[in-house]
């Protein structure tokens, strides 16, 4: 079978992994918050506002504080050489919100040129998502690599049909890269 794409997560892949671990640990009521907020059921100010309140902060140290924590910004140069070198399409799928797509684009904008993200309701964790974006991007499962550090959305991939690779790092990623079959230049 010839791979006609590659599908890359961003956060912990083609740059550090997020910290949103750290920002909202101990803090168990922001899981709905940060859902509601991924999907868009609520808005940016919302968002703030409900998140300043669970962490007992002003909205502005809230936003500051978020945007901060939330990535690291060290891109994975390894990673997106290998990304960059690719001779198949390359797509983004990353689970973020709008507070977050704004610094994303800093971070990575020469490299996406087509990206999808949570904010557009496709989210990792609905595995109707897969389909929705393989019928969006014109492609069968098959001829797709999916590459994600977490093995919930590898394995939710997976039953999809979709070809993964879980990632852990860059010469990991060659290696399993190289088992599959590529276009000719």
């Amino acid at each position: 079978m010839l791979i006609k794409a590659l599908l890359w997560d961003i956060g912990g892949v083609l740059v550090d992994d997020p910290k949103v671990n750290e920002f909202w640990d101990h803090i168990p009521q922001s899981e709905e918050l940060r859902a509601d907020f991924g999907m868009r059921k609520i808005n940016i100010e919302e968002f703030i506002s409900r998140g300043a309140k669970l962490l007992g902060v002003k909205e502005t140290k809230f936003l500051s504080n978020y945007k901060k924590l939330y990535w690291t910004g060290e891109r994975n140069t390894e990673v997106i050489n290998i990304f960059k070198s690719a001779k198949v399409d390359n797509y983004i799928y990353s689970d973020t919100n709008p507070i977050h797509l704004e610094y994303l684009h800093d971070i990575v904008s020469d490299i996406f040129e087509k990206a999808v993200f949570s904010c557009t309701d496709k989210r990792k964790k609905f595995t109707q998502s897969y389909k929705e974006l393989l019928d969006e991007i014109g492609l069968q499962p098959e001829d797709v690599i999916f590459i994600d550090n977490k093995r919930k959305y590898i394995d939710l991939a997976k039953e999809q049909g979709l070809n993964t690779i879980l990632y852990a790092d860059a010469q990991q990623l060659k290696q399993e890269l190289s088992c599959y079959n590529f276009p000719d230049e």
